[in-house]
């Protein structure tokens, strides 16, 4: 009995599952490598977030070589801004590169790296300099 009901428990869920309200997909504009060994070259894309990074894209709206000199970085401004209405998030690689080549509002989207080092209280710090003053060179 308490197999069949275990069973009929499972059955069930899965069924719930299927008929659930599914979110649209989140939607990122991001950098896919394309190009030859030791010369890359990048397409903007925009794709669903949990897509691979070479699989299938929605939409080009962009390159960046990097290899070349001068740097080549060329987005469609009108696209990009459309998609950002339509909630695609650039990725923090390309809002980076996108704010050094002019673009505004990008500030949002771009995620500090740098870790925030805890301020000491000053006794602590005093005590460490007259230690190191005190003691000998040998």
């Amino acid at each position: 009995m308490l197999y069949a009901s275990c069973f009929m428990f499972h059955a069930f869920f899965l069924h719930f599952r299927q008929k659930a309200i599914r979110l649209p997909p989140m939607l990122v504009i991001r950098l896919s490598r394309t190009g030859k060994i030791n010369e890359a070259a990048y397409r903007i894309v925009v794709a669903e977030k949990a897509s691979a990074v070479k699989s299938k894209c929605i939409d080009s709206i962009g390159f960046y070589v990097p290899s070349r000199n001068p740097k080549q970085l060329k987005c469609d401004k009108e696209k990009f801004a459309d998609w950002v209405r339509k909630g695609a998030r650039p990725s923090n690689t390309l809002a980076r590169l996108l704010k050094k080549d002019g673009y505004e509002g990008l500030e949002k989207f771009i995620v500090s790296y740098t870790k925030k080092t805890k301020a000491k209280p000053e006794g602590e710090s005093a005590k460490a300099t007259v230690q190191t003053a005190v003691t000998p060179a040998t």
